[in-house]
Formats: C-alpha cells, structure tokens, sequence
C-alpha cells in the first residue's frame, strides 16, 4: 500500500476528487482532473516529498493513469520493489 506522503502529493493534482472519497488503486486519474499540465506538476511534487528522479523514459501517460501505475514508477524511481497495491 502506498503511504501518506503519495496521497497527500497525488490528491494536490486531482482537483475533481472530493475529499470525502477514498483513492482507490486501479481509478482512472483523468476523470479527475489529471491533464498533461497537472502531470507535470505531480511528478515535479512526487520528485521533491520524496528527492527522486523519475527518468523520462517512464514519463508517459500509461504510467500516470492511476494511483497504481504512479505508485509503481515512483517505487521503481526510489529503487523499491514496483508491485503496486493501493
């Protein structure tokens, strides 16, 4: 499961996710606001809570459709196992 720190930065970029409902793993993130703009801005934020690099060869949009495919490219950038749960 990811922890508080992913939440927290990822509901920042969704704008259209109420805070009452839960972020489940598999949601599609476009459905709340998640643009290319706000992806820019996620992983820019993702970068700095948690001092990774995530390399441009995983910055394309199947890897920033849900909070699993995030979650898998961030453990992946801080060199963790990238089996996503959520």
């Amino acid at each position: 499961m990811w922890d508080v720190t992913f939440e927290k930065v990822l509901r920042a970029s969704l704008r259209g996710l109420p805070d009452q409902v839960d972020l489940e793993a598999d949601a599609l993130l476009t459905r709340f606001g998640l643009d290319s703009l706000a992806t820019v801005g996620l992983i820019a934020a993702l970068e700095e809570a948690y001092t990774v690099v995530i390399p441009d060869e995983a910055v394309n949009p199947m890897n920033f459709r849900t909070p699993r495919t995030i979650w898998t490219v961030l453990s992946a950038a801080r060199g963790e196992p990238t089996e996503a749960a959520g």
